[in-house]
């Protein structure tokens, strides 16, 4: 049998190779692949005589950069309706961003529109009385 201090030394050996190894290697600089960013492909949904409107869109192609395509919804509450439908049965299967901004009066009948078409919301917030801005899941 081996004499136990002999046990020990070589243990301690072996112990202070394996910490070397894996110091030396944790030290070595690697090339790290940086993450795909992800690619918005994004629509802005906006209430036609809404002054910040504009602002809004300029504000999320300036924080968000990618692909924005900007709709202003025309004609009357009825046609708001129906065109929201229609846009949102359109573009959620090409798009992974759909924000707007409108009136609370008439972000009624857009979030009516999205939810008649089994759509939900990420966020709704009322920025201030006039305005409401929101993210639809897609």
């Amino acid at each position: 049998m081996i004499d136990e201090s002999r046990r020990n030394f070589f243990k301690k050996i072996a112990m202070a190779g394996t910490v070397l190894a894996v110091s030396a290697e944790a030290a070595v600089p690697r090339k790290v692949a940086a993450a795909n960013s992800a690619v918005i492909e994004g629509l802005c949904l906006l209430v036609p005589n809404l002054e910040m409107g504009v602002d809004f869109a300029a504000q999320m192609k300036k924080s968000a950069p990618g692909s924005w395509r900007v709709h202003t919804l025309t004609g009357s509450v009825t046609d708001f309706y129906l065109e929201t439908k229609g846009l949102y049965e359109e573009v959620k299967s090409t798009v992974n961003t759909f924000v707007g901004v409108a009136d609370p009066a008439n972000f009624v009948v857009i979030q009516e529109a999205i939810s008649d078409c089994g759509g939900s919301f990420h966020y709704i917030t009322y920025d201030d009385r006039h305005r409401v801005s929101f993210s639809v899941l897609v």
